[in-house]
């Protein structure tokens, strides 16, 4: 070998070393990131987990005290969970779960419940205040009602209840009796907007559609539904 075929062999031997430092740096760092992506605490607001077979999940319950119901000398309360549990490389867990909403009768020590369990995630609870029932809310304006949002079912398959599954939303009376479901299988929470004479919209998405529908908080009764068309 002369002294030119004897460089350019040294040339493509640092060549291919140094290409090979270089991938295997590379490596390294990609499963440096990966291990920390996977391998840190997670936590999420508003997720139920309730995969039958985990054994490591260890959930705790709290009753919060949303505020007084103005008009009804009550208080609604809220049931709400933290969970925690280990997936077998990482542990998460998940707080500001609120499984059930309630209205609590001081004078009685009694809290009337929404729900008979505990097996759903609610998402919001929307008190309806006259015209305006996303707006500004005054201590002394009487509420007119409630409308819930929640999650009942596993519909995503992650065995989680979460903001990703579908929804449904019930109207409840002022002082939460009358629990009644109005719309159901909603994929997005709904908007709701006040009308002049006390009416609400409710806008929602459903299979990829978007639809509105009034609701009468005195009378209890969801006016026809329509959907809202492209131009």
């Amino acid at each position: 070998m002369d002294d030119h075929g004897f460089f350019k062999f040294i040339w493509r031997f640092n060549a291919l070393a140094l290409a090979g430092i270089l991938v295997l740096v590379a490596g390294v760092f990609a499963w440096e990131t990966v291990l920390r992506d996977v391998l840190r605490d997670r936590s999420a607001r508003e997720v139920i987990n309730i995969d039958p077979e985990d054994t490591t999940l260890v959930e705790t319950r709290v009753i919060r005290v949303n505020g007084p119901v103005a008009g009804q000398r009550l208080f609604r309360v809220s049931l709400v969970a933290e969970q925690g549990y280990d997936s077998g490389y990482a542990s998460k867990d998940t707080y500001d779960s609120v499984l059930n909403a309630g209205f609590y009768d001081p004078s009685t020590g009694v809290t009337r419940w929404v729900f008979s369990g505990n097996e759903q995630l609610i998402t919001d609870v929307e008190g309806l205040y006259g015209e305006t029932p996303g707006g500004a809310r005054e201590k002394d304006r009487p509420v007119r009602g409630y409308l819930l949002t929640f999650v009942d079912q596993d519909s995503s398959g992650d065995r989680r209840l979460s903001h990703s599954d579908r929804k449904s939303v019930m109207a409840l009376g002022p002082d939460g009796q009358g629990g009644t479901v109005i719309l159901s299988d909603l994929t997005t929470a709904p908007q709701i907007w006040g009308l002049e004479g006390g009416a609400v919209v409710l806008f929602y998405e459903k299979d990829g559609a978007r639809f509105s529908a009034q609701y009468d908080p005195d009378t209890g009764t969801l006016g026809p539904v329509t959907e809202v068309l492209h131009p």
